[in-house]
């Protein structure tokens, strides 16, 4: 997994490029969600009308969070080094187009980003299912073996690993478990380090 290798390398959003605050926890007690499931799982297992209910409710809570959305501070530095070197570059996330969108600006980050390389959760079905990934990976006529995934949850990396790509997930006290993972970093500053770019 080197940059001679890659030729390209979709991020997620939250908790990987940005830090927003998002506290999941929160949000599944306020709506009554079971706690035990990611969110997007407890939003669908609930009943109409309040499904509907509760996802206006999440979007509104997404798009606070993105007004307040910060870069990782290594993440300006890795993606102008990937892009230096012809590598393609996405964000694949379970948050809207929009929001995402939104966050990357507020973060100083849209620059690195064609708005069509940000597949959200209404542009594909969302992680661990692969489809987003496919999108980007057949757009830019990319090989799953050339091309890494990077996320801070297990259901990022999965989808890279499910289709035959490198996979590294982000975890800054190295408490997830990740699976079969290629590497796992604290940040995007220790990736850099990996992939071999100097600090």
């Amino acid at each position: 997994m080197t940059p001679e290798v890659l030729r390209a390398v979709v991020f997620d959003l939250d908790g990987t490029l940005t830090h927003g605050g998002h506290d999941f926890g929160s949000i599944k007690e306020r709506l009554g969600l079971d706690p035990a499931l990611p969110l997007t799982e407890g939003l669908m297992a609930l009943p109409e009308p309040r499904r509907s209910d509760a996802w206006r409710a999440v979007e509104a809570w997404e798009e606070e969070l993105a007004e307040v959305a910060v870069a990782d501070p290594a993440a300006p530095g890795l993606l102008e080094a990937l892009r230096t070197r012809d590598i393609r570059l996405g964000v694949l996330t379970r948050n809207t187009r929009s929001t995402a969108l939104r966050s990357l600006a507020v973060a100083g980050l849209a620059r690195f980003f064609d708005p069509d390389h940000v597949i959200g959760r209404h542009e594909a079905t969302p992680k661990p299912d692969p489809e987003g990934l496919w999108l980007l990976l057949r757009a830019w006529s990319v090989p799953p073996e050339r091309a890494l995934m990077v996320g801070d949850a297990p259901h990022d990396t999965d989808t890279g690993l499910a289709i035959g790509a490198f996979a590294v997930g982000v975890d800054p006290r190295r408490r997830r478990s990740f699976g079969a993972v290629h590497a796992v970093v604290r940040d995007l500053g220790e990736l850099s380090a990996v992939l071999g770019f100097p600090s």
